[in-house]
């Protein structure tokens, strides 16, 4: 009898645990949220009211003026997308400089100069 009640029990926990695993799959079906921890967004920064994303390459431009068109002060966490002007999701402190090419600029960082490009909004 004691092997009986036993046997349910264990059959009972493993319903509950794969009910709950059957909910966790339900939510992740829908897509990735990139809102949620540990879903990194691209590196980007707000200016203007314009959203730049990073594009990967570094700047070849030389001989550049030493005076900064704008400046990163705030930053919002790497899952969350910036909504207010200074602000990224990569850190803060950075200066950054219009680029050579259209809806460009470029972020000094760490001694390199990054180039970002304007994201179009979603329509």
């Amino acid at each position: 009898m004691k092997r009986v009640l036993s046997l349910l029990l264990a059959l009972a926990l493993c319903g509950v645990l794969a009910g709950c695993g059957g909910q966790g799959g339900a939510s992740s079906s829908v897509g990735p949220d990139a809102s949620a921890p540990g879903i990194l967004m691209p590196r980007m920064f707000m200016a203007d009211g314009v959203l730049y994303e990073d594009t990967g390459r570094e700047s070849t431009v030389e001989g550049r003026c030493g005076n900064m068109d704008g400046e990163i002060t705030s930053s919002v966490q790497p899952w969350q997308q910036p909504e207010e002007d200074g602000q990224s999701n990569f850190g803060s402190g950075f200066g950054y400089q219009i680029g050579m090419e259209a809806g460009t600029l470029e972020v000094l960082q760490d001694g390199r100069w990054l180039v970002f490009q304007a994201v179009e909004p979603e329509t």
